[in-house]
């Protein structure tokens, strides 16, 4: 299992933060790997087609913030790390709000 596309996918999963990017040092500290190590597979992982760079910029009253970071793509929706991620993702869910909010596994 490729923990980095699994740590990215349980991201991209959560209903409370899967919208935003997620940065590569971030990925690295959480899956206990160094930077290089990291932006390596990342790299392998989005010309497999499994992730993408994505920049989100929002905006209030406050001012301005630039994210930037990855997500997964549809192709990584079919993977063993998917799977494994939403299953764990619904189970939370069901525990914390008694209710399914993310719903069953769809194949396509």
């Amino acid at each position: 299992m490729n923990e980095i596309l699994y740590t990215l996918c349980r991201h991209n999963l959560s209903i409370m933060g899967g919208w935003v990017p997620y940065p590569s040092t971030h990925l690295s500290k959480c899956c206990g790997l160094s930077l290089y190590k990291t932006r390596k597979e990342l790299k392998k992982l989005k010309d497999q087609g499994l992730v993408v760079s994505d920049i989100k910029i929002i905006s209030d009253d406050e001012g301005t913030a630039i994210l930037r970071g990855y997500k997964i793509t549809d192709k990584a929706k079919n993977t063993e790390e998917y799977r494994k991620a939403h299953k764990e993702e619904r189970e939370i869910c069901i525990k914390v709000f008694k209710m399914d909010v993310i719903g069953e596994l769809v194949e396509e």
